[in-house]
């Protein structure tokens, strides 16, 4: 890495902390993150490697059943036996998730969970405390890549204002049919920037398809872009 990525730029990587939250796309930029520099990291899922994930999940047979927080933990290890990372592998709940986010305090959260409203409730934790909020969204063979700096604009609306306020109050409104959330996820990323195929794809899940499709494709790259732009804040800092 060196000389691409300079002494005093690794320097700066060592003392963020960064925390990943939803190990199925977090697990490529976790990976790339120890394959860059000595990061800090609190990692967590609770869900389990699946033979469905095999399409797209750096991992193999052997590895099915295992936490993807665990799975990912030990994949770093492999890396860096002296890597710093702090594993949940229950996954955040709303009892929780301050303790992710604040005891020990991150300087970025990488956020990729499934829970619709965690996913708010984990972005108005970290606007409050001005952390900065980064998510990659797979988008067929391409992605999506947000940023909140609510580190340099404490009062950003969240998915900086892209997120209507009907989709926020209908995460938030209770409990919800397989359909209707369905629906949300594909609304919390936006319909408009959507590939078409895709966008078709959400009223087939739970009928000819088990879940929303994901490719390596733009797997690998959201591993990459979240490096990349986890990165990118470190510097400019």
């Amino acid at each position: 890495n060196q000389n691409l990525i300079i002494k005093d730029e690794q320097k700066k990587l060592e003392k963020f902390r960064v925390g990943i939250a939803g190990l199925n796309v977090g697990n490529p930029g976790a990976v790339c993150l120890a394959l860059e520099g000595d990061v800090e990291m609190k990692l967590t899922d609770n869900d389990v490697l699946s033979l469905s994930n095999l399409n797209r999940f750096r991992a193999g047979l052997p590895d099915l059943g295992l936490n993807k927080a665990i799975l990912t933990a030990r994949q770093i290890y492999e890396i860096n036996p002296f890597a710093k990372l702090e594993v949940f592998e229950k996954g955040i709940s709303d009892e929780s998730v301050e303790k992710f986010l604040l005891k020990p305090r991150l300087d970025i959260l990488i956020e990729e969970m499934d829970n619709l409203p965690l996913k708010i409730k984990i972005r108005e934790l970290a606007r409050k405390n001005q952390i900065p909020v980064v998510m990659v969204t797979g988008n067929g063979p391409d992605v999506i890549i947000d940023v909140e700096r609510f580190d340099l604009e404490p009062k950003l609306l969240l998915m900086n204002g892209y997120l209507k306020k009907e989709v926020i109050e209908a995460i938030k409104s209770g409990s919800k049919t397989f359909n209707e959330k369905i629906k949300l996820a594909r609304d919390f990323m936006g319909t408009k920037y959507l590939n078409p195929r895709l966008i078709s794809s959400f009223r087939l899940v739970g009928s000819s398809l088990a879940g929303i499709p994901q490719i390596a494709e733009s797997s690998f790259l959201r591993g990459a872009a979240i490096c990349y732009f986890v990165r990118q804040i470190v510097q400019h800092r």
